[in-house]
């Protein structure tokens, strides 16, 4: 799917559709505990949504921002890494893991980042604090 806007839905009523999603925007959504194991984000947006203990198993983000999400509890070193580049901006990221997770490309901005767990790669990583 492509150049589309999901707004306001609820993926825990109804999943959404297992696939390759290149630039589209979801906005105010809720992924919450929601399987998005194998999808593809490419170039894609989330802004204001809840994916909060989402399965993330072989994910593919590529050029994904997301903003003021809610991200609790995530495990972000089982995303596919081939290509992963992402960007949060005034998420909450507690309790999630970044875990040996071989990342080019990271941006924190305004995040909230209680109790994540890191690796060596970090290091690698731009912190931006304003």
């Amino acid at each position: 799917m492509q150049d589309q806007t999901f707004h306001k839905i609820d993926f825990t009523k109804n999943p959404l559709e297992k696939g390759e999603y290149e630039n589209c925007t979801f906005q105010n959504c809720n992924f919450s505990e929601n399987n998005l194991s194998d999808f593809k984000f490419i170039d894609c947006e989330f802004v204001e949504c809840n994916l909060s203990l989402a399965q993330l198993n072989e994910t593919a983000f590529r050029n994904v921002t997301f903003k003021d999400c809610k991200m609790l509890g995530l495990q972000l070193e089982r995303c596919n890494d081939f290509g992963l580049a992402f960007s949060f901006r005034n998420c909450q990221l507690n309790h999630s893991s970044f875990f040996q997770l071989n990342i080019r490309k990271i941006i924190f901005k305004d995040c909230q980042m209680r109790e994540i767990e890191f690796s060596e790669e970090f290091k690698q990583c731009r912190l931006y604090r304003l």
